[in-house]
């Protein structure tokens, strides 16, 4: 059994999660990401993901100071200058504009995956691990002490106190 020890134990490798793990590094802190899928480092050329996010100049800002805007920009997004979003069952709905702000467009359309990669390709860096297909053990009060073992035989341990183990719902 492989086993890592770090500050903080991420769960779930998405793109929050990694986002977080990034800061934390940034920080100097010695983190393990666990992910049920090892993200993918490579897709046929031409090939689009129907998955995508609406970034906010909030998002982008956070992706500025985690080095990665300038990757992401380099693999392609899309800018969006307005935005409806509503709901069928209600009736309601919202509208955005950027030209009700002043500004060129309210921010980008990323795919998931570019996201995705773009953190992946992070974890080889100092202070970052990486624990890929691994099943999240039943029930999470295995987090007493700190550790667990995952699906895929390896162990993580965390070092700093946190506010106690977690229980499933």
């Amino acid at each position: 059994m492989n086993s890592n020890t770090s500050d903080v134990i991420v769960v779930g490798g998405g793109m929050i999660g990694t986002a977080f793990a990034l800061a934390c590094a940034g920080q100097g802190l010695g983190v393990t990401v666990v992910e049920a899928r090892t993200p993918w480092r490579t897709w046929p050329a031409g090939e689009v993901d129907l998955r995508v996010c609406a970034l906010s100049r909030a998002s982008e800002r956070i992706l500025r100071r985690l080095g990665a805007w300038v990757w992401i920009i380099e693999l392609g997004v899309s800018p969006y200058r307005q935005m409806r979003v509503w709901d069928v069952g209600s009736g309601g709905s919202i509208h955005f504009d950027a030209a009700d702000l002043g500004e060129p467009d309210l921010d980008h359309i990323v795919e998931n995956r570019v996201l995705q990669l773009q953190h992946a390709q992070r974890y080889v860096e100092p202070g970052l691990a990486l624990i890929g297909d691994a099943a999240l053990p039943m029930p999470y009060t295995h987090w007493q002490n700190r550790a667990s073992t995952w699906g895929s035989g390896r162990r993580a341990t965390g070092r700093r106190p946190g506010p106690g183990p977690a229980t499933a719902p």
